[in-house]
């Protein structure tokens, strides 16, 4: 029997559902959106743990901008991502902002970094 996880606001994971081999699909998520007004995609698990821990990585060693971390997303996955990194990247990215563990700046362009509460 597997075990699947939610993501509260605070990225804290909670059990959602269990599979056994009569239910096994794959394990998704709904990701949030940094405007409440706004919902944002359901994606693999698996692929936002991948695209979340590489940005959170990236962001580890310095804070950059838009382009520079999605750039820096795709040199780190995309020999081994099965998917459009970018678009993953985007969705993750407005997740974590909305989950308040990455920030956004207000410089022009905007700077994102690890929010360090």
């Amino acid at each position: 029997m597997l075990y699947f996880f939610n993501f509260n606001r605070q990225g804290i994971y909670s059990p959602a559902t269990i599979a056994s081999p009569d239910n096994m699909k794959e394990s998704r998520i709904q990701t949030l959106h940094p405007d409440k007004d706004k919902q944002n995609k359901i994606i693999s698990a698996e692929k936002y743990e991948v695209i979340k821990a590489a940005i959170l990585q990236i962001l580890q060693e310095q804070s950059l901008t838009h382009t520079q971390l999605m750039q820096a997303l795709h040199d780190k996955v995309h020999v081994t991502f099965a998917g459009n990194a970018h678009w993953y990247g985007e969705t993750v990215k407005l997740d974590l902002e909305a989950r308040d563990i990455i920030k956004r700046n207000t410089a022009k362009p905007p700077v994102y970094s690890i929010n360090k509460h």
